[in-house]
């Protein structure tokens, strides 16, 4: 994977300590450790200000290992910055204790911008996950006399439950083996996804 070591990962937990259920679990050909040798875990609780974030990505990337001047971790999983936008203390619940809403988005878009700023600018691997919400089409109808009226409601969906707008890199999943990959194990240089023989698929989304 990204690090080759899960002591070197640290997982930021805002949903209820779920993330510890994965420790002793196998995923696939992947067993998670636990106990010593697994990743390093702190539980993130309200209020989820943008500040916070910052100060948590800062903290993480700047961690040493004891005694040594390298870093303590090489990657940093957030599980799930949703709450930064929906939560306690988030970006909307900031807005709305404005009388003003405009003077609301005013003061926490820049605070908003300086998180995503913080996080596209670890010097470490920032990975982030988003709750889902059912994201739904409406289908427009034109009438014989030329009016348009609400047709049928489909599913079209899942959406992340985030700001509109945010930039995620394009990753590329490759048919093919990276140096010295085993065969039945995803390997992630630099980004994008190696998956050689029957790690391959067409469609990864399903």
């Amino acid at each position: 994977g990204i690090s080759g070591d899960w002591t070197r990962v640290a997982v930021a937990d805002t949903e209820g300590d779920s993330a510890k259920q994965c420790c002793g679990a196998t995923f696939g050909d992947v067993a998670v450790p636990q106990g010593v040798g697994s990743f390093g875990h702190c539980t993130v609780t309200p209020p989820y200000t943008t500040e916070m974030f910052v100060e948590l990505v800062h903290d993480v990337a700047h961690s040493r290992v004891p005694g040594e001047d390298r870093p303590l971790y090489d990657v940093l999983v957030i599980d799930s910055l949703t709450h930064v936008w929906i939560g306690e203390g988030g970006v909307l619940d900031s807005v709305d204790k404005h009388r003003n809403g405009m003077d609301g988005w005013r003061e926490n878009t820049p605070r908003y911008r300086r998180m995503v700023d913080a996080i596209r600018l670890a010097p470490i691997h920032v990975l982030f996950t988003l709750r889902a919400k059912t994201k739904y089409a409406v289908e427009g109808i034109t009438t014989p006399d030329g009016r348009t009226k609400m047709g049928k409601v489909e599913k079209a969906g899942e959406a992340p439950v985030f700001r509109d707008g945010i930039d995620y890199a394009k990753v590329h999943v490759i048919n093919n083996s990276f140096p010295l990959q085993p065969q039945n194990v995803y390997m992630t240089p630099r980004g994008h996804v190696y998956a050689p023989g029957d790690l391959w698929q067409t469609d990864f989304s399903t």
